[in-house]
């Protein structure tokens, strides 16, 4: 019982390893959710943060230029299917990229899986030119790249899988 219980384990934990883009180290993580499920969850907070956020007009010359650099990093970040997970496979997949522009005095930006991007407007006060601008918003959209919300998903979740193993072999009696 206690060796298929551990199998299983290192099974699930080996079939859930992916290797990290871009790093020609060869590290490897564990991301067991999938990329429709990732987006799933940006999608669903996107909607509590349009709902609670002041976003600036579309107009406004603030929204005009976060949206200006956003198109151009939108049209540089095609994510492919080569980042180990079943799930985008297929021909690659395709960020609906969104990007606004807070009204508030906050330096920060932040991304949500699925592409939607905030920058608060306190950062266009340190970020004036279109370039400054597009390295925080380029470092935003890396998060997207590199699945890093299903990675901390992933990990949060791993010690109660581990501890429901425990349990099961516990109550097997092949743990004491």
């Amino acid at each position: 019982g206690l060796l298929v219980g551990a199998g299983g384990v290192v099974v699930y934990v080996y079939d859930n390893l992916r290797p990290v883009n871009g790093d020609d180290s060869g590290r490897l993580r564990f991301i067991d959710v999938s990329v429709p499920h990732e987006e799933l969850l940006g999608l669903l907070e996107y909607h509590n943060v349009k709902e609670e956020a002041t976003l600036m007009p579309e107009s406004s010359p603030e929204h005009q230029m976060v949206a200006r650099v956003g198109r151009r990093i939108a049209a540089a970040t095609l994510l492919n299917d080569d980042d180990g997970d079943p799930a985008a496979k297929g021909g690659g997949r395709k960020v609906q990229w969104e990007f606004h522009c807070e009204d508030k005095d906050e330096v920060n930006a932040f991304v949500l899986p699925g592409g939607k991007v905030f920058v608060c407007r306190g950062l266009l006060e340190v970020c004036q030119t279109d370039d400054e601008l597009a390295v925080v918003m380029a470092h935003e959209a890396g998060h997207v790249q590199a699945r890093h919300t299903a990675e901390r998903l992933s990990m949060a979740r791993f010690p109660s899988v581990l501890k429901s193993v425990l349990v099961l072999l516990a109550a097997a009696g092949a743990v004491p």
